[in-house]
């Protein structure tokens, strides 16, 4: 009991780490999922932690999951935020409020996405099963030339399908820090993930996946390489 206490008094008295996540944040994206005329405003969604794959220490990192349904594929450009804010106006020295970027794939159960949708219901669980979202070593803020320039592509199984330039957020990085900090503190050690380009699609086991974020005349800032390993649920 002692111990439960401390958790939970833990929990409730210092703020805890969040993962938010921006939906149909490119048009081509936005077109492909029936949505032809760019959000007037971001659509924000979260991301638990439980669903973090971090890289492997060396070789290929195992993507361990379990389901029977379409899970699809979302490369992403992610930032950590650095310093708290709150109520911020964007300007030209937003870049003093990043911890670092990263590179993650945004999974997503595609099947119970469309059903929760249908039904007017929330999305959670499509977004936040185990495994949902590996990432790449944090990448130091300096590193990179200009956030909004950068390359992303996916191959699997040496096959390209998606391949976008952060250039075409809907949302640039400051307005979204803008508009999430109208609603909600961000905290040291929170992350935004920015949304994806088209070209997602679904993964099987034993796909072969390998992520890359590139600048300039393609230097590669970080690079996720996977194995999917996809078993059905337990009844």
């Amino acid at each position: 009991k002692i111990i439960m206490d401390k958790i939970y008094s833990s929990l409730i008295r210092k703020p805890q780490n969040k993962i938010l996540a921006v939906g149909k944040n490119y048009l081509d994206h936005s077109i492909e999922m029936g949505q032809a005329v760019p959000p007037s405003k971001p659509i924000i969604f979260s991301k638990h932690f439980s669903c973090v794959v971090p890289p492997a220490e060396e070789g290929k990192t195992n993507l361990e999951l379990f389901t029977n349904n379409c899970i699809h594929h979302e490369i992403e450009l992610g930032f950590m935020i650095g310093q708290t804010v709150k109520f911020y106006k964007a300007d030209d020295n937003w870049r003093s409020l990043i911890g670092g970027y990263f590179l993650l794939l945004d999974l997503t159960d595609r099947d119970m996405q469309a059903d929760a949708k249908k039904a007017g219901q929330p999305w959670t669980l499509s977004k936040c099963q185990d495994n949902f979202m590996p990432v790449s070593e944090l990448i130091p803020e300096e590193s990179v030339l200009d956030p909004h320039n950068l390359d992303l592509e996916l191959t699997i199984n040496g096959e390209v399908r998606q391949k976008g330039n952060t250039k075409d957020l809907i949302f640039n990085i400051p307005c979204l820090i803008e508009f999430i900090s109208k609603h909600m503190t961000l905290y040291p050690g929170d992350l935004v993930i920015t949304g994806t380009p088209s070209g997602v699609g679904p993964i099987v086991t034993s796909d072969e996946i390998c992520a890359k974020l590139k600048q300039g005349d393609g230097e590669v800032l970080t690079q996720l390489d996977l194995v999917t390993n996809i078993s059905s649920q337990p009844e």
